[in-house]
């Protein structure tokens, strides 16, 4: 089938249960879909009802849907090929031993939240803190930094923060700081991508700098992040990893998100 056909019936299935149909927000995985060379892509939709009721796409290289509302999707041949090195799958595939493992060198494992309705009052930055916008391009040294501050091992450059301005969801009025009020300096970062095709925001990044986590930052940046897509957006959607020992997920869900979709990303 056509891509465009394609496009539009994922769009019509993720509307309906993002979390469970994608392992990210829609748009990353439109933006996948069109640089994938000669991709397969399959679709179903129930005669009776028009809905639809299953979505795969794949190429050689990756897997990045692969979706059916009542029971699996079938594997095509070739679908999880030698030659393919990634695939994103619900883990209620991989429990019922419907997608194949072998040869899998490593596993990681993600959670998917969804908040719908009306966001909550918003939570007030705490004592001696303060909301401030990130300055966009003035500022990408320094959110490169913080987010660095925050994760071990983790080395972003101003040039790739720089390019998340060019994602075509990105909001600068969804990129905000947590600052100390007395010297102005960072110490809590939110940023959001906002898709108005789709009416979804994603949460992309609520980091805290270590010495001030249990301080009610993370949970003043995502209120403060959601109140300001409140009335653009229809659902907002975050992930995270299962293993990180911040616990991300439990934040989350004193905010308001809620869903138990897991996805695993195989390599091989």
């Amino acid at each position: 089938m056509s891509l465009s056909a394609f496009e539009s019936r994922l769009r019509i299935a993720y509307r309906e249960c993002p979390c469970a149909v994608l392992p990210n927000a829609l748009w990353k995985t439109l933006e996948g879909l069109r640089r994938m060379v000669d991709p397969v892509l399959l679709s179903g939709v129930d005669a009776a009802t028009g809905a639809v009721h299953v979505l795969h796409a794949r190429d050689d290289e990756r897997l990045i849907v692969h979706w059916g509302r009542s029971a699996p999707p079938p594997l095509p041949d070739r679908a999880w090929s030698a030659g393919c090195r990634l695939a994103l799958v619900h883990e209620r595939h991989i429990l019922s031993g419907h997608f194949p493992l072998e040869g899998v060198t490593s596993t990681s494992r993600y959670f998917r939240l969804v908040h719908q309705g009306a966001a909550a009052a918003r939570i007030e930055a705490p004592t001696g803190l303060a909301f401030r916008d990130v300055k966009g391009r003035q500022e990408v040294a320094e959110v490169a930094a913080l987010i660095n501050r925050c994760y071990a091992g983790m080395a972003l450059t101003p040039k790739t923060v720089g390019a998340w301005l060019d994602h075509p969801t990105a909001a600068l009025d969804l990129w905000v700081w947590l600052v100390e009020r007395s010297t102005e300096i960072p110490v809590g970062l939110g940023i959001a991508e906002l898709d108005p095709v789709v009416a979804e925001a994603s949460l992309e990044w609520v980091q805290v700098l270590p010495g001030y986590r249990r301080r009610g930052v993370g949970t003043a940046l995502v209120s403060e992040l959601l109140g300001r897509v409140a009335e653009r957006v229809a659902f907002t959607t975050v992930s995270g990893e299962l293993d990180n020992l911040t616990n991300p997920e439990a934040l989350y869900r004193r905010c308001g998100f809620t869903g138990d979709d897991v996805w695993w990303v195989l390599r091989r």
